[in-house]
């Protein structure tokens, strides 16, 4: 995950570094994951980071144009990942 260094999430992550992120499933039937952990900054490159998802989700040609978009610029973003120690899932 991305985010601006001067954004109040960034902010609040800094101080406590633990989040919670949540995925549902909002048609029948219902699903719903949550995970908790602690959170970790990277430092790598926004273009890396961003390409890597981009094609896994999008495939190669279509993932290398959306990540054109982000540029290496990372001077005002925060990488970061969160590294599950609860993931709860429900039906």
């Amino acid at each position: 995950m991305f985010t601006g260094t001067e954004t109040t999430k960034w902010k609040n992550l800094t101080r406590f570094p633990y989040a919670s992120l949540s995925v549902d499933k909002r048609d029948p039937p219902y699903r719903s994951i949550m995970i908790q952990g602690k959170v970790e900054e990277l430092n790598i490159p926004l273009h890396d980071f961003v390409l890597e998802m981009a094609i896994r989700y999008y495939g190669s040609e279509e993932g290398i144009s959306f990540a054109n978009q982000y540029p290496d610029d990372t001077e005002n973003v925060a990488i970061f990942r969160l590294i599950p120690e609860r993931i709860t899932d429900t039906y």
